[in-house]
C-alpha cells in the first residue's frame, strides 16, 4: 500500500459520535451525588464544632470573671475565695438544727465507740477477746 491509498482511505473515513458508556455514566453520577452528600455533613460537623469551641471559650472567659464563687446550702453560705480557702457563714445555723426525738446510744454501739476513739485515742477500744492474738489463716476458716 502506498502512500496515496492511504491517505485516500484516510480522506474517506467520516467522524464518529462516541458513544455513551453506561456504567462510566452511572459511577459518575453516583460518585458526585455521595461528593454532595459528603460536603453536606462535612460542613454541617465543623459548624458543631465551631459552636462547641466557641461555647467552651465563652464558659471559660464566664468563669474567669467571677471573682468569688459562692454556693449556698440553706441558710448557710460557703464563700470559696482564690479557690484555696473556705470559709462558712454561719448565720441562722441555730434554726436549720432538726429537732425532734434524739435516741440514746447503746453503750455497744459502734456510733459511741467511735466517738469515743475520736475523743479520747485507740485507748479506749475494749480488749480482743480472740485467742491469744492469734491471726486466721484461709485453712483455719473453712476448717471451723
Amino acid at each position: 500500500m502506498n502512500i496515496n491509498e492511504f491517505e485516500n482511505k484516510l480522506m474517506n473515513l467520516a467522524p464518529v459520535e462516541p458513544g455513551l458508556d453506561p456504567a462510566a455514566v452511572a459511577y459518575e453520577a453516583g460518585f458526585r451525588q455521595g461528593r454532595k452528600n459528603t460536603r453536606i455533613w462535612q460542613v454541617s460537623n465543623g459548624c458543631m464544632i465551631l459552636l462547641v469551641m466557641v461555647l467552651a471559650f465563652v464558659n471559660m472567659a464566664n468563669n474567669r470573671s467571677q471573682t468569688v464563687p459562692e454556693m449556698s446550702f440553706g441558710n448557710i453560705k460557703l464563700v470559696v475565695q482564690d479557690n484555696a480557702d473556705s470559709e462558712f457563714d454561719k448565720t441562722n445555723l441555730e434554726t436549720n438544727v432538726v429537732s425532734g426525738p434524739v435516741n440514746e446510744l447503746d453503750e455497744n454501739s459502734y456510733l459511741l465507740l467511735r466517738r469515743q476513739v475520736f475523743d479520747h485515742g485507740l485507748e479506749v477500744l475494749p480488749k480482743s477477746t480472740g485467742k491469744n492474738g492469734k491471726v486466721y489463716s484461709l485453712k483455719d476458716m473453712l476448717n471451723s
